[in-house]
């Protein structure tokens, strides 16, 4: 337990592991602000920011970039659009824009696996949490999720332009060859908790993607992706 605290946070009755949130990025904004107006007025929380940076950053020389199979965005596609609007996006097939931050993808996945190891657990580790690190996709929309299943939940930030007027990004689970599945819309700059409903809990697992895309306000009508993909990624067990 640290002899600090952070004001106007609550952090559990240890506010080191807010801390380590923080600086992963997985606050909401109020808190965010709170917790970087206090670094910058105490010396000791500031101390402890750096810590954690120092802690998570050293793991950048662990992991290399893994080129993904071929074909694997043309598949992603196909499950979010339909196989008639994933040819007409061919051009895409070849596209190296999806994988450009491969290594940034590997170092997400490790901070997170990371935190939960090195902090105080709240109780019993649940099995098969995954984490997955959606990169942007011709845009700068990015999302770090992570799936509980002891609650049924994705924890997620995302963090990007914001959708514009008329339009909502939604976020899809594509497992398997299975058209993609709306799990809701999510605004960037935010901190989410999404529920997953019961039927779709045994889906989650490791290697299903995570896409979002840009839609109209509340989502797509028709529960098929309307929109541009802005952001995939593929979860891993942690």
């Amino acid at each position: 337990m640290s002899d600090w605290n952070l004001p106007g946070i609550e952090d559990d009755g240890d506010p080191r592991i807010t801390m380590a949130e923080y600086v992963l990025g997985l606050t909401d904004p109020a808190d965010r602000a709170a917790i970087e107006r206090a670094i910058a007025s105490n010396p000791e929380i500031a101390a402890e920011a750096r810590f954690w940076e120092a802690q998570f950053a050293g793991l950048n020389t662990e992991y290399r970039p893994v080129t993904p199979p071929a074909g694997t965005l043309a598949r992603i596609e196909g499950r979010l659009f339909g196989d008639q609007t994933a040819q007409k996006k061919a051009r895409w097939y070849d596209s190296l824009v999806f994988w450009r931050a491969a290594t940034g993808l590997a170092v997400m996945i490790a901070l997170v696996a990371v935190s939960l190891a090195v902090l105080p657990p709240a109780g019993p580790a649940p099995q098969s949490e995954l984490v997955a690190a959606l990169e942007p996709v011709e845009s700068d929309v990015s999302v770090l999720a992570l799936y509980e299943p002891s609650d049924g939940a994705l924890r997620l930030t995302a963090q990007g332009a914001p959708a514009g007027e008329g339009k909502d990004y939604e976020l899809w689970l594509i497992a398997g060859e299975d058209p993609a599945i709306s799990l809701g819309v999510i605004g960037v700059g935010q901190a989410h908790r999404v529920p997953v409903d019961a039927a779709l809990q045994p889906l989650f697992g490791e290697g299903v993607t995570l896409a979002v895309t840009l839609e109209q306000t509340g989502g797509s009508p028709t529960g098929v992706a309307q929109g541009p993909l802005v952001s995939a990624g593929t979860a891993t067990a942690i």
